[in-house]
């Protein structure tokens, strides 16, 4: 628990706080605009509809994803936590 407690104390991360703030900022957006855009599965299985779903013209966004890259190059950093 006392490493858990500390984790943001690390230097990692406080040379790389504005990377791993971007890059968490990031996929919080695509997840939660996947979800107002196409709607999501819960935990239990069930499919929930978008609630932007009605509007015609956001039918016509598909939904967004992030490229790999972005991960493949933290991770040396990022395992260092």
């Amino acid at each position: 628990i006392k490493n858990l407690r500390t984790i943001g104390k690390s230097g990692v991360s406080s040379a790389l706080g504005m990377e791993l703030s971007f890059i968490t900022a990031t996929a919080v957006f695509c997840v939660v605009a996947n979800m107002m855009f196409h709607g999501y599965q819960d935990f239990t299985g069930a499919m929930h509809p978008a609630p932007l779903a009605s509007v015609p013209v956001l039918n016509t966004i598909k939904q967004l994803s992030l490229p790999a890259f972005t991960f493949s190059i933290g991770m040396p950093a990022l395992s260092l936590l």
